[in-house]
């Protein structure tokens, strides 16, 4: 445990407490400033996104985890559509529900919301292996809707380009 927890604050925080100071963030010096500047900047007319209220403490209602500099480096586009896909399948599966077996939706639609497979049984009440075996025994449904959806959207992509001319050929 005294391992983790060193890993976790920063060299400058734990010599500080080492020496029994608070952590230069915690410092009135630095409280005082921030609260010059902030002050400067609201009278500026500023408006951040990503503040905190330093009086609550509270983060920004908009940005609840991390920055948006976390949020643009974790984004990944072969990501954001496999969980587009997977919602998209959420809703065929909605429209069948005579396929699958009962509780299969709902570890469906937590999965298509980014959930892990500890998470998801936690929230439907199952064991984390009779979770795991579900998602698993769906993943081929799943893949052949992909291999499906591609197709309807080449197909689209094919009626939506305009005829060439003759000059074009």
């Amino acid at each position: 445990m005294r391992l983790f927890r060193q890993w976790r604050i920063s060299p400058k925080t734990r010599s500080a407490r080492k020496r029994g100071e608070k952590a230069w963030y915690r410092t009135e010096e630095f409280l005082k400033l921030r609260k010059k500047w902030y002050g400067k900047l609201k009278k500026a007319g500023f408006d951040a996104l990503e503040y905190t209220n330093w009086d609550t403490g509270q983060p920004s209602p908009f940005v609840t985890r991390g920055s948006t500099a976390d949020l643009a480096r974790k984004y990944k586009p072969a990501v954001a559509r496999y969980y587009e896909l997977a919602n998209q399948f959420l809703w065929e599966m909605r429209e069948k529900p005579g396929r699958w077996k009962k509780g299969d939706i709902p570890i469906w639609r937590e999965h298509a919301a980014g959930k892990t497979a500890e998470q998801i049984a936690g929230i439907v009440g199952l064991h984390f292996d009779t979770v795991a075996k579900r998602l698993k025994r769906l993943e081929p449904y799943f893949q052949e809707y992909c291999r499906q959806k591609a197709e309807w959207d080449r197909a689209d992509a094919a009626e939506l380009e305009p005829p060439l001319s003759d000059e074009e050929e």
